[in-house]
């Protein structure tokens, strides 16, 4: 991943309103053709990272390169770079065709070739038949395809893109998720995408970082982030979480370790985040859908308890589970129409196996993301 071309470059990227620092000495390398997306809780500096890239805000200290050029003091309007927002900004006078075309006149290009630019971008976003309508007579996904048209058909090296999906309902995300990711890949521009939505992100993207306070955690491949979280924030926020706390008892010579938990001085073994050392703060990363309930073979993490929540979502029933001595568990089970719900106070015993445990440390992390994991495939 590191011998592709740099797309964006962020260098100790800093945004400081008044006491407030919301950006706090970002580094970042986003490649060409990449499907790059920012996570992270309301406030945690995406959106205002974001804005600095397009030229819509501008940094405290640091800089943005775009390529080798250095961008950060150039307005938004000489930037290569579009910014679709969740609002769709379409003017409501024009018709679907001269909205997509009203930066491509702007610019002065020739009209056979801004009719062949914009009738070929109608047609990748599926609406081909619809130039002559009016915004007031499209719905909500049909309105934000002609944003995301009218962005893309200027030609930008990226295309930032912030919250676009947000008004949209389930069914309409869902589907313009698919065709965000296939027109990425059509069209071979790099996006650099905010959400607060994880499964959205981890679904389309080719790389994901992980904001909280205005400093970058983590950079890695979806699964790396989700699995093998760096630190105790980003396996809290990511996705739903038991996180264990322990301390690092031993180390063998593949770097598994053996960890005691603070709670019921259990001991087991797992592998976890590299260079860990003996008498280490950590904590254990057990994800609720890798638990199994009274099961046969009892996995290297094992805890009694009883029923005490249950939530059925379909595909997929939710527990909670009040342990003896690790206090509330959660385990997400498959729905089984044969076997039915448990029900609320049964007795149960959960495990995880040794291979579905990741150890990381529970101090303060540093103002640099963690490594990607070596040999992550990111694409």
């Amino acid at each position: 991943m590191s011998e592709r071309a740099s797309a964006i470059r962020l260098v100790d990227l800093t945004r400081q309103f008044e006491k407030h620092v919301a950006v706090d000495r970002v580094n970042l390398e986003i490649y060409e053709g990449e499907f790059f997306s920012l996570i992270g809780p309301s406030g945690c500096g995406k959106t205002t990272t974001l804005r600095i890239i397009a030229g819509l805000d501008h940094a405290t200290s640091g800089s943005v390169l775009l390529g080798e050029r250095d961008i950060g003091h150039a307005p938004a309007y000489k930037r290569p770079v579009n910014t679709v927002f969740q609002q769709y900004g379409l003017f409501p006078h024009l018709n679907v065709f001269d909205n997509v075309a009203f930066g491509l006149k702007e610019r002065r290009d020739p009209r056979a070739t801004i009719a062949e630019s914009v009738q070929r971008m109608l047609d990748l976003v599926g609406l081909g038949g619809r130039g002559g309508s009016r915004p007031r007579q499209l719905s909500g996904g049909e309105q934000q395809r002609v944003a995301l048209a009218r962005a893309l058909v200027l030609g930008p090296q990226v295309l930032l893109l912030d919250e676009p999906l947000g008004a949209l309902d389930l069914k309409l995300r869902r589907q313009m998720q698919g065709l965000l990711k296939s027109l990425q890949r059509e069209l071979e521009i790099t996006f650099v995408y905010v959400t607060h939505d994880q499964e959205e992100a981890f679904s389309m993207s080719d790389r994901v970082g992980v904001m909280n306070g205005g400093k970058l955690e983590q950079v890695g491949a979806p699964y790396d982030v989700y699995q093998r979280p760096q630190t105790f924030f980003v396996a809290d926020f990511v996705g739903a979480a038991n996180c264990l706390r322990g301390t690092v008892k031993g180390i063998d010579a593949r770097g598994t370790y053996t960890v005691q938990l603070t709670a019921d001085d259990m001991m087991f073994t797992a592998t976890g985040v590299p260079g860990l050392a003996l008498g280490a703060p950590v904590a254990a990363l057990a994800r609720p859908e890798a638990g199994k309930v009274n099961a046969s073979d009892a996995g290297s993490l094992c805890a009694r308890g009883s029923i005490a929540d249950v939530s059925y979502a379909g595909p997929q029933i939710a527990y909670r589970v009040s342990s003896n001595g690790l206090g509330d568990l959660s385990v997400f089970c498959k729905a089984d129409a044969s076997s039915g719900l448990l029900e609320l106070g049964r007795s149960v015993e959960l495990s995880w196996d040794t291979s579905d445990l990741w150890i990381f440390p529970i101090d303060q992390p540093s103002t640099q993301p963690a490594p990607e994991a070596e040999g992550a495939d990111a694409s």
